[in-house]
């Protein structure tokens, strides 16, 4: 489990009060995590259609932020 994902779980996470709010928390509800065959862990949207863009640009936030 990555730091995104401990701190959404923990509820520490705060969204400000920005213009892309409202499509990170639509990014967050369709992002998904896939185990592989081999127990590999990938990360993606629920559809192709769907955007993880801010997802993947908070995680990288948070990831470096706790390493």
């Amino acid at each position: 489990m990555g730091p995104l994902s401990c701190l959404l779980l923990a509820a520490l996470l705060r969204l400000a009060a920005q213009p892309e709010r409202r499509q990170l928390a639509r990014e967050l509800e369709t992002f998904q995590v896939k185990l592989t065959q081999a127990g590999n862990e990938t990360f993606e949207s629920w559809r192709e259609r769907d955007h993880d863009d801010l997802v993947l640009a908070v995680a990288l936030g948070c990831w470096g932020a706790t390493s």
